[in-house]
């Protein structure tokens, strides 16, 4: 019951309506996350990483979230959930000390983006098509940033990287 009920309280905290935007910090949303990934971990696709001689195989995981009906539009909070549960999954991969130095510098960044994020979502008052491209922009940052350090952590190993389901 109570994995259930986390879980169901995280796709809650993604559907709010527009009056409940302002509730959500990013430490809350953080310890909400923390929380479902402990109690439900089927609700999460863990990260995966191989490596072979050339390549670095990833793909960061995140909430397993429903496929959206075809006229659904996206929950504005979706965005910084989303981007929560991939920065909580990576924070808690088993990283060997050098690399787990650089993703924690990293995801502080995601996480400062996330605040910001949401601090938009509390504040914006205008139509939700204006808010989510203005999400959307700070998706593609926090989306460059995840990708440039794993390419950064391949290059330094002499390899090239490949965003793809890792088996």
């Amino acid at each position: 019951m109570m994995r259930t009920g986390l879980f169901l309280y995280t796709v809650f905290v993604t559907l709010l309506p527009t009056s409940a935007r302002g509730q959500l910090s990013e430490p809350k949303l953080r310890e909400i996350v923390r929380r479902t990934i402990s109690n439900n971990p089927d609700a999460v696709q863990r990260p995966s990483f191989t490596i072979d001689r050339y390549a670095i195989y990833y793909d960061f995981g995140g909430l397993n979230r429903p496929e959206m009906e075809p006229n659904e539009q996206a929950k504005p909070l979706a965005i910084p959930t989303d981007t929560e549960f991939v920065a909580e999954l990576i924070r808690q991969y088993p990283w060997r000390p050098i690399n787990r130095r650089i993703w924690d510098r990293r995801l502080s960044v995601v996480e400062e983006i996330i605040a910001k994020e949401l601090a938009l979502i509390k504040s914006h008052r205008g139509p939700q098509d204006q808010l989510m491209k203005m999400l959307n922009e700070y998706k593609e940052q926090t989306d460059s940033l995840l990708t440039d350090t794993i390419s950064m952590m391949a290059r330094r190993e002499g390899m090239v990287i490949h965003a793809e389901r890792c088996s």
